[in-house]
């Protein structure tokens, strides 16, 4: 499916590795291209969206506890932080700038996107990091009651995206392919949790 005639005239961010970016305007579009990286894409109808682009699962798997390396530890913003990289502060801060903008987190549609294996598995385990960033991404969602409503994950080529705010429209397009296709949302990806609240995260 092609995107809006009028996406040209829409102001486009390009979304960097280890960038992170939470959008409130509904004429946006975020452009990435993502490898082993994966992008977690963040949405409340009419409200907010959110979406980053992290390389690696987690602090804790690099010699350090997550919690006490998150972003904003007391949940404060801290714009200079560099831990926009690891897949699990992304999704903390991204889900506690939407409770901050007056959203409700519970109703947050989920996409998942990248996580292909292209760079070579560590030597010691033999899992690939785009593996790795898959299953810390969806653990995460898991211990928050959030289901995943649309991915397109794995496979061993690059793939680039363009996400339209307003619309919540996904294009993606596979190294090899001339054209664009859009990912269908499969629903919100709620399940049944009662509270999401900042303890989820530690």
């Amino acid at each position: 499916m092609n995107a809006p005639t009028f996406a040209e005239s829409l102001p486009t961010i390009k979304l960097l590795p280890g960038e992170l970016v939470v959008v409130t305007s509904p004429r946006e579009i975020v452009w990435s291209v993502l490898g082993s990286c994966v992008s977690v894409i963040l949405h409340v109808p009419g409200k907010i969206s959110a979406v980053c682009h992290a390389q690696m699962p987690s602090r804790s798997q690099f010699d350090r506890i997550c919690s006490d390396s998150c972003p904003h530890p007391c949940f404060k913003r801290i714009s200079d932080s560099n831990d926009f990289k690891f897949v699990t502060c992304s999704i903390e801060y991204m889900i506690d700038s939407i409770r901050e903008a007056g959203a409700d987190p519970r109703q947050v549609r989920v996409s998942l996107l990248g996580g292909a294996s292209v760079l070579p598995p560590r030597a010691s385990g033999g899992e690939s990091i785009g593996s790795r960033n898959l299953a810390v991404a969806r653990e995460t969602f898991a211990s928050l009651g959030l289901g995943i409503a649309r991915e397109r994950t794995g496979g061993s080529k690059v793939m680039s995206f363009r996400y339209f705010t307003g619309s919540d429209q996904l294009l993606l397009r596979i190294d090899g392919s001339k054209t664009e296709e859009e990912l269908p949302t499969t629903g919100i990806g709620t399940k049944q949790k009662s509270e999401i609240t900042p303890r989820d995260f530690v």
